[in-house]
């Protein structure tokens, strides 16, 4: 079987759309030892396989150009399995190579609109947010309001809290560990003397 042909029966094997190649996101060494652990019987699950291959891009690359993105984002949406391309587009929001121009496109989209893509979007502008100094009152309350534990964590970690703040935290705080770590915060109660009788 000529190279052209078996790279066209890997892709009809484990469900890859032809834009794959299009894009030039897979090519003939990659599928062929994808084919091989398919054959294998370990993993039968196809969808692992193109999962696979969208993780490789972001991890090969330290940049994405605005075409790259788009077809990344074409690839989720041509997908037969959209739980799974779901977290693909889940990955890209936190993937470090994007641009903010490219994270405020991304964001913009159709495709970023389920819940828990919203979700993650909100995390990571949240996050983006307190590594700006100083923290504002408008970054504090959009991190309480979250109730997001990771980007409370960052809040407790990274910047010096007032004490008005550690109090709403202590009784707002997303999880108990953050209110507790915020009461430890707080100024003790001072004891009163014993009065002897």
């Amino acid at each position: 079987m000529d190279i052209e042909k078996s790279v066209q029966a890997a892709m009809r094997l484990l469900h890859y759309k032809r834009e794959w190649l299009d894009y030039g996101f897979v090519e003939s060494e990659f599928l062929a030892e994808q084919v091989k652990g398919f054959r294998t019987g370990i993993d039968p699950h196809r969808e692992h396989y193109r999962c696979a291959a969208f993780r490789r891009i972001l991890l090969n690359r330290v940049s994405l150009t605005q075409e790259e993105l788009e077809h990344y984002i074409e690839l989720c949406r041509l997908d037969e399995d959209t739980t799974m391309a779901g977290a693909m587009l889940c990955d890209l929001l936190g993937w470090s190579g994007l641009t903010p121009d490219q994270f405020e496109f991304v964001s913009s989209l159709s495709d970023f609109e389920p819940d828990f893509l919203q979700k993650t979007i909100l995390q990571m502008s949240l996050l983006k947010a307190l590594q700006q100094s100083p923290l504002t009152e408008a970054t504090f309350a959009r991190c309480l309001d979250s109730q997001d534990i990771t980007v409370q964590l960052q809040l407790l970690l990274k910047h010096s809290l007032t004490l008005q703040q550690w109090e709403i935290l202590a009784e707002r705080g997303a999880s108990r560990a953050i209110r507790n770590r915020a009461k430890e915060r707080l100024p003790r109660p001072k004891k009163l003397p014993r009065l002897d009788t």
